[in-house]
């Protein structure tokens, strides 16, 4: 679905560069952008599973059970930016943070839809059922923040094709993250959008190059040098821990609460003595 058909323009197909660093990607693979099983036992009779591989057009709208190939740091970054959204926004229970779930939606005559890295749905009801896909409009729930992981691969899609398809969701905002060298901890490109006058607009970084969403209440960044990822609360400044640092932190209070206790029990006995 052309950008063209639906009059939006967006001023980022000149800087796309599928090449922009070497990862062991072979785009003559035929499964290079994944794969998904048929099946065709009623067809002729042999192996009932039949593996295809996945063309681009199906990153834009995955089916549910899809093995989309992507690269270690990709996984890496996406549970890490979920593992800090999900605790701090699923307190309120009608706020949903899920990973690669597919997010149908229906325009005439059509029904598609993407599987964001990670969506943030508002509104939702029974947040902890477990769902397979979820359905804009037949349950109750607005995709309000995806979040995308951009691999070379996937850079059409992320910074471009994508902004219409959320943009038709009516999607709150949209970051997209993009790794650009061959290590979780950066550098990092971003980019974001955010709504505003009925479509899809792009976020202007504040003075030390940070996104913020509004959706999310964070302020997304690198650290020195465009290295490491790195969300800090949007109205105090805090930066927010990772799920490791914050594991950490319980480990270390749970051993500072066990030796003031062992050092309580040894005065008492002591003045027993």
């Amino acid at each position: 679905m052309s950008r063209s058909a639906h009059n939006l323009r967006y001023s980022v197909d000149s800087e796309i560069d599928p090449t922009a660093f070497d990862l062991d990607d072979d785009p003559g693979d035929p499964f290079y952008y994944g794969w998904r099983y048929l099946d065709e036992s009623e067809s002729d009779g042999s192996d009932p599973l039949h593996r295809v591989p996945l063309t681009y057009s199906d990153l834009l709208s995955p089916e549910v059970g899809d093995f989309i190939a992507e690269d270690t740091v990709h996984r890496s970054v996406v549970e890490g930016v979920a593992r800090i959204l999900k605790p701090r926004l699923e307190i309120d229970p009608e706020v949903a943070v899920w990973s690669d779930l597919k997010i149908y939606f229906v325009i005439p005559g059509v029904t598609t839809g993407p599987g964001p890295d990670i969506s943030v749905v508002t509104g939702v009801r029974d947040r902890e059922r477990r769902r397979r896909s979820f359905r804009l409009g037949k349950e109750p729930g607005r995709l309000a923040l995806a979040i995308e992981v951009v691999s070379n691969k996937s850079m059409p899609k992320d910074y471009r094709d994508i902004l219409d398809i959320y943009d038709r969701m009516e999607v709150g905002e949209y970051i997209a993250i993009r790794p650009t060298g061959h290590y979780a901890d950066g550098p990092f490109e971003l980019r974001g959008w955010r709504r505003s006058a009925e479509r899809l607009r792009p976020l202007r970084p504040d003075d030390q190059g940070r996104l913020r969403s509004e959706i999310a209440g964070v302020l997304f960044g690198t650290g020195e040098g465009g290295s490491g990822l790195v969300l800090w609360d949007a109205v105090t400044g805090e930066r927010l821990l990772t799920a490791e640092e914050r594991e950490r932190l319980r480990a270390e209070r749970a051993e500072s609460e066990i030796e003031q206790l062992r050092a309580r029990l040894g005065e008492r006995d002591r003045a027993t003595e």
